[in-house]
């Protein structure tokens, strides 16, 4: 356990990453499918995204849409987007996962 600990340690001050890190799941996206009206889409991830207090990492998701928005983290696990503006019927966006997303090593 010291010796895990002390490795951990010594990657996280080398900025080095961990190949220990396992790759998220997204517990619950919304909306999803068809809905008019959106001003949010929100994200919950099943780990620890981010480190405890630090909220500067990056959108989890390339979104490709026609409407401006921008998406923050609202804790180390949940993730939204806000919209400008309410979309009007017939626009639609896709978010996908980027590759990089991957849980925070302090959750592990």
């Amino acid at each position: 356990m010291r010796l895990l600990s002390r490795i951990i340690t010594q990657a996280a001050l080398c900025s080095l990453p961990l190949a220990v890190l396992a790759d998220t799941s997204v517990s619950a996206f919304s909306p999803s499918g068809t809905v008019k009206g959106v001003r949010q889409v929100a994200a919950r991830f099943s780990g620890q995204m981010v480190p405890l207090g630090d909220m500067r990492l990056g959108d989890p998701f390339s979104v490709d849409c026609p409407e401006e928005g921008k998406g923050r983290w609202i804790d180390g696990q949940n993730w939204s987007y806000d919209f400008a503006r309410d979309l009007p019927a017939g626009v639609a966006c896709r978010f996908t996962l980027k590759t990089t997303s991957r849980t925070s090593p302090a959750s592990r």
